[in-house]
């Protein structure tokens, strides 16, 4: 009985060693990241991750995934705080987080489904989720889906008053933008060069353009007509127009993906701003 009792007490004194310790870590953890030293954050992560000693693993996980998160390796940070368990306090802000960093990395299915799978008990959790998930739906030009979650935009919290308001904007002009046909502006150009640029927007490109074709046009038809079409001349100068005309009408053609391109880079980069702040400002 004396020895049952006795190897009760090691192991309780055992156990609070291993609690302190865990505690002294967690803590250096923290200065660490309090500090801006992600890196040696991660590495004493990485330490304690792999001693089996260590009894707050979510802990663990969350402050690592929220180290690669502060130095923007997110695909390290998603995975981590995604490995938080739902039993932790933490669980809230590691599941907004890791959605998040996989919307920004353009995986949006992987993000809706960790906000899907997060149960939105409290009614603020619920409406940060709704406005998520909305903003995920603009992203990948899901107007539809973005009605039914703007739907429940309340407009009176904090951290994303402004923004809902912002994504009702982006939302008006996706849905009535126009996006140049690559294909229209190869036409305009092959009819008179330089005007497929024009049409995507690039007016002085497409005037210089048109003036540098269409004079090699003038001086190889001169030449032709005055030397015929097997003089050097000519051949030299029929042969830079085939080059302008046929470059101009691919020169247009890229034109109009960049101009398309760059509308989308920018709609998404005010979206995930805006995604992104009301999450610093919610798990203050």
């Amino acid at each position: 009985m004396v020895k049952k009792f006795h190897a009760f007490i090691i192991f309780i004194a055992f156990s609070l060693t291993v609690s302190a310790q865990s505690s002294s870590d967690l803590k250096f953890i923290n200065y660490l990241i309090n500090k801006g030293e992600f890196e040696d954050a991660i590495h004493v992560c990485n330490q304690c991750i792999s001693d089996t000693k260590v009894m707050s693993r979510d802990s663990l996980f969350f402050l690592k995934g929220w180290s690669f998160y502060s130095i923007k390796a997110l695909d390290s940070a998603s995975l981590f705080l995604g490995g938080v368990s739902g039993s932790s306090k933490l669980f809230p802000k590691a599941s907004f987080f890791s959605a998040y960093c996989n919307t920004f990395q353009g995986r949006y299915a992987t993000a809706k489904q960790i906000l899907s799978e997060f149960s939105a008990d409290d009614s603020l959790f619920y409406g940060l989720k709704n406005f998520e998930m909305a903003g995920i739906s603009l992203l990948e030009r899901d107007l539809k889906s973005f009605e039914i979650y703007s739907s429940g935009f309340s407009h009176n919290h904090f951290a994303y008053a402004g923004e809902e308001e912002n994504f009702k904007k982006y939302f008006q002009n996706i849905q009535t933008h126009h996006y140049k046909s690559s294909a229209v502006a190869g036409m305009m150009s092959a009819f008179l060069p330089g005007l497929g640029k024009i049409y995507a927007g690039r007016t002085a490109q497409g005037v210089s353009s048109m003036f540098v074709t269409l004079t090699m046009g003038a001086m190889a038809t001169e030449n032709i007509i005055k030397s015929g079409w097997k003089s050097p001349q000519s051949i030299l100068f029929s042969g830079l127009f085939t080059m302008f005309y046929i470059g101009n009408i691919y020169g247009s053609v890229f034109a109009v993906k960049y101009v398309n391109n760059l509308y989308d880079q920018t709609i998404n980069a005010h979206l995930l701003l805006d995604l992104h702040l009301p999450l610093r400002n919610f798990f203050r």
